[in-house]
């Protein structure tokens, strides 16, 4: 699987190849939809879930590391650090 065939015009199968081929990493909540995180190679595919109304309302790739702040932010490594 190529991390491009996920932004070829073809929506309709963007989300089972992001379940079948990406590994979950994290999940995080906004305010008007819940966001998780997949990777798929060296590329990160965001998925955007409105749980009200049960539809994937965006899918955003990127690979530049610097977008997972959003995620890094919410992992506790203080008893690494022996605090």
């Amino acid at each position: 699987m190529n991390i491009h065939e996920l932004k070829l015009p073809n929506g309709k199968d963007i989300d089972s190849t992001v379940l079948k081929y990406g590994v979950h990493l994290a999940t995080r909540n906004t305010l008007f939809c819940t966001v998780a995180l997949f990777q798929i190679e060296s590329d990160y595919v965001e998925v955007f879930y409105n749980s009200k109304t049960k539809e994937i309302g965006r899918i955003r790739v990127f690979d530049d590391t610097e977008e997972l702040a959003p995620y890094l932010k919410k992992i506790d490594i203080s008893d690494l650090l022996g605090a």
